[in-house]
């Protein structure tokens, strides 16, 4: 369940790395958000692609989850690893999480 793309799809020819966990990260937190997994109902096509969606507040959720905790999980579920950011990079935005108003996102990025 919290396998990333060059995992579950060898055929995308993914470099296998560190980034992994990143991924495996982005799983955790996005648990620990909503109490549940992002990809609880994907096959492999849909872990592959990065396919999930956040539930809706107030309809599904109690509580609002903050626009830059979302733009740091789409970061970390980026579905291409050489567009995930790496730990050096996330140690950055973590460190910087205070005076930083909004997470780049790395759209059209494969």
């Amino acid at each position: 369940m919290y396998r990333p793309p060059e995992i579950v799809d060898p055929y995308l020819q993914y470099e296998v790395s560190h980034k992994v966990d990143v991924w495996m990260l982005g799983c955790v937190l996005y648990t620990l958000s909503y109490f549940t997994h992002p990809f609880v109902d994907s096959n492999a096509i849909g872990i592959a692609g990065g396919v999930y969606r956040f539930p809706k507040y107030p309809e599904e959720t109690p509580y609002k989850i903050s626009d830059k905790i979302k733009d740091l999980i789409r970061n970390l579920l980026t579905p291409n690893p050489e567009f995930r950011p790496n730990v050096q990079q996330l140690m950055q935005i973590i460190n910087n999480w205070h005076t930083t108003n909004e997470i780049p996102l790395n759209v059209n990025l494969g």
